[in-house]
């Protein structure tokens, strides 16, 4: 699959990439799929309630997840190379519980929307149509 990504899109693939290693994304996506992060959004916020640091961490994946997600659903990011780098598929699945559960508290339901479109089109992409 070939695709044509411009000077523009590379620049911002780029700094995609600053901003994902400065906000400290591998380090929290790393804590995701430790032991001390559960998916079952009960489990997770009886060890970890909203404002705490576990709390924080989770949704700051979510928040940028969801802003690369809106970048690629407006074009401006194309999909083929972001889904080079970027696992939004595992990332979701690991996040899902703990997003419905935040949209059902804080009663949202479109809250990380980007998020969820980016990893139900990660999947389709590669072909893994777990969820």
């Amino acid at each position: 699959m070939e695709s044509y990504v411009d000077s523009g899109q590379a620049v911002l693939m780029i700094q995609l990439g600053r901003w994902h290693t400065a906000a400290g994304i591998p380090a929290a996506l790393a804590w995701l799929r430790s032991d001390d992060f559960t998916p079952d959004y009960e489990s997770f916020q009886a060890r970890h309630p909203p404002g705490s640091e576990g709390d924080g961490t989770a949704a700051h994946v979510c928040t940028f997840f969801d802003a690369v997600g809106s970048l690629c659903r407006h074009g401006l990011v194309p999909e083929a190379t972001l889904f080079d780098w970027l696992e939004a598929g595992p990332a979701w699945d690991r996040l899902k519980g703990y997003v419905f559960g935040t949209r059902r508290r804080t009663a949202l339901p479109t809250l990380w929307l980007n998020f969820e479109l980016l990893a139900t089109d990660h999947k389709r992409m590669t072909r893994e149509y777990s969820t």
